[in-house]
């Protein structure tokens, strides 16, 4: 599998807020992401596929496999209701007709039906209406039901969240399971003035002097969730930019200094 290595985000603040995702993502491709994350619980499938259609359909008129699309399922199953049902609803949402990536967005919706759950999962992704399939917020007791058909889970990952992630790191490092990181500027959007405050501003101070450019501590924090092996998804567009500026990994050696708190 091959995917971008930064996703555009249409989570939770949108369900919060009601808000509608078409203008947000048009931006966002415009922008230069092609990976966008969604899921039945954001209530943003409907509106994702608006624009999805509208950017598909634009002047440069780009092809649907140019697009990494993600989506998740959450509520239980209704009886007699299958994961394909489920799935097949978020693509008349989303208006396409597979996504890339399908997601189990929680292990607490399914809990004794796991192994059925991933059988049916197994089941789209033969069908190829899902290209590749995984699960999201799973614990290590909820992969051991079916671990070695596992192949992507979404879990927080942040500096101030590194020592409870360990457990579920390393178990997705034994097997090859690409992690993916949501809630990764949490330190700097809902817990401004912790402990590494003032090491990203040391380190975004540096690089902006060394690059001559004003490089933000949102740019550093991704370039940090890179180095760590984990793909970022965010809602912050200048965070696709890091890469002129942000040397490549050999140059990241401060910011294991983050670890420490």
């Amino acid at each position: 599998m091959e995917i971008p290595w930064i996703g555009y985000g249409t989570g939770t603040s949108f369900k919060r807020h009601a808000t509608d995702a078409v203008e947000t993502v048009m931006t966002a491709l415009s922008a230069g992401f092609t990976h966008i994350d969604c899921a039945e619980l954001y209530n943003t499938e409907e509106s994702l596929g608006i624009a999805l259609q509208k950017y598909l359909s634009g002047p440069s008129r780009p092809p649907r496999d140019t697009i990494f699309l993600t989506t998740k399922f959450y509520d239980a199953l209704e009886p007699g209701q299958t994961v394909r049902d489920r799935l097949k609803g978020s693509l008349r949402r989303l208006q396409v007709d597979y996504v890339d990536l399908y997601l189990v967005h929680t292990p607490m919706s399914h809990l004794g039906r796991l192994k059925d759950i991933w059988k049916q999962m197994e089941e789209v992704q033969r069908e190829g209406l899902a290209k590749n399939i995984g699960v999201s917020n799973f614990r290590v007791k909820d992969y051991e039901e079916f671990i070695d058909e596992a192949e992507i889970t979404p879990i927080e990952y942040s500096p101030y969240v590194m020592e409870a992630a360990r457990p579920i790191l390393a178990l997705q490092e034994k097997h090859g399971i690409l992690t993916v990181s949501y809630g990764g500027l949490t330190p700097l959007h809902k817990f401004k003035g912790g402990p590494i405050d003032p090491i990203l501003s040391t380190i975004r101070e540096r690089y902006s002097k060394d690059h001559g450019i004003d490089i933000s501590e949102e740019q550093i924090l991704t370039k940090w969730t890179l180095a760590k092996g984990v793909l970022p998804i965010t809602q912050v567009l200048f965070c696709l930019t890091i890469f002129p500026y942000v040397g490549g990994l050999k140059h990241l050696t401060a910011y294991t200094h983050i670890e420490r708190h």
